[in-house]
């Protein structure tokens, strides 16, 4: 795990302790699912912008149309600015962390009276 990343928390331990570093993840399912709406809504905005351009004569058809796919765009371009503002205030919100950690010990020994003995496959 990088100790740079936003996304993991790293625990730097004492040095009389028997742990070296504990990691714990932040719960990011509301991000991912805002993350996921976000990129939905760039895509559809793009498809609208492509679709205006299409329709660039002055028939009376494709005039409505155009007016049609530049305003379904816009109303993306504003979901577009809700959605990132969404994303840097869960940014700038404390993190809850789930109740996954992975925890590194000093000593293998340590680990293994925690534990108990590794099975047989973990040396190969």
């Amino acid at each position: 795990a990088n100790d740079q990343s936003p996304a993991i928390f790293v625990k730097k331990v004492a040095a009389a302790s028997r742990i070296a570093r504990v990691w714990v993840t932040p719960v990011v399912y509301k991000w991912r699912s805002i993350a996921d709406k976000l990129q939905q809504t760039i895509k559809k905005q793009q498809a609208y912008d492509e679709l205006a351009l299409r329709h660039y004569s002055n028939r009376p058809t494709d005039v409505g149309l155009r007016r049609l796919y530049t305003q379904l765009s816009e109303q993306c371009q504003q979901k577009v600015h809700r959605l990132e503002a969404d994303l840097f205030g869960l940014r700038l919100n404390r993190l809850r962390m789930c109740g996954s950690a992975f925890v590194m010990f000093r000593n293998s020994k340590d680990c293994e009276s925690l534990l108990g003995q590794p099975p047989r496959w973990w040396d190969c």
